[in-house]
């Protein structure tokens, strides 16, 4: 549970990429989830990631398998972990996340949404106390995230040039005590497609002791320039293993 806890937690305050797809889906991948399975050009319906890495090691928040839904706006509907029987629904209209685990509820997140429908404000509902804001600027791309919850302080900074994500980076602490900060460079092919992200993660929050480099290979990106296979490795030598999308589009 406290591991899964720390997954969803972290889903709101990770960094993302632009491609070609409206900027508010973007956004939306963002404040839901990761950048690297954000739709580069077409949106998609509905992908089915699997990986046998530990999400803290490579592709943060996915763990097994996962399968991610949207609607035909490509804002995130629904997703589901295999591994922790898991389930979220996201309704936009009510403006709330419906969490459930072992098909029994256990909390709800209540959103709050600009006109743009970028969130800018999210919040447990009950006893399972967390809560996020969000800043975009003018090109109405989300710059910083802060939050609290689970014992846990966040603050994340994003930075873009040429309208891609250059870097995003994190720093996580409990309370009382460090927790890490990491460092994701993203790195694209002449045809701003993702090609490797760069993960550095720190033992202290001055970044003088580095924990673990990991860089991960993205290949085999379909006619709509989504990758469709990965491959992982950590500190230069130590094999991590692959990640893998089926994807459908609308």
């Amino acid at each position: 549970m406290k591991n899964l806890v720390s997954v969803i937690l972290g889903i709101f305050i990770c960094g993302y990429s632009y491609a070609e797809v409206d900027t508010k889906v973007y956004n939306n991948y963002l404040s839901l989830y990761i950048p690297e399975i954000a739709p580069h050009s077409k949106l998609i319906k509905r992908q089915d990631i699997y990986t046998s890495i530990d999400y803290s090691d490579a592709m943060r928040f996915i763990d097994g398998k996962l399968v991610i839904e949207s609607n035909n706006r490509g804002l995130i509907i629904f997703s589901g972990s295999e591994k922790y029987k898991s389930t979220l629904f996201y309704d936009y209209v009510k403006n709330i996340i419906v969490w459930n685990m072992n098909d029994k509820p256990f909390t709800q997140i209540k959103l709050t949404l600009d006109k743009d429908e970028n969130i800018i404000e999210s919040s447990s509902l009950n006893s399972f106390n967390f809560h996020y804001q969000y800043d975009y600027d003018e090109q109405k791309r989300l710059v910083m995230s802060m939050g609290n919850g689970a014992n846990i302080n966040a603050k994340n900074q994003f930075f873009y040039t040429n309208n891609n994500m250059l870097k995003s980076i994190s720093e996580e602490k409990k309370i009382l005590k460090a927790f890490y900060n990491r460092k994701i460079e993203f790195i694209y092919d002449d045809n701003n497609k993702l090609k490797k992200t760069i993960q550095t993660h720190y033992l202290d929050e001055n970044n003088s002791k580095i924990d673990k480099t990991i860089m991960c290979y993205f290949t085999d990106h379909n006619e709509n320039g989504d990758w469709t296979k990965s491959h992982c490795i950590k500190d230069g030598n130590i094999d991590l293993g692959d990640i893998t999308r089926i994807i459908e589009y609308w």
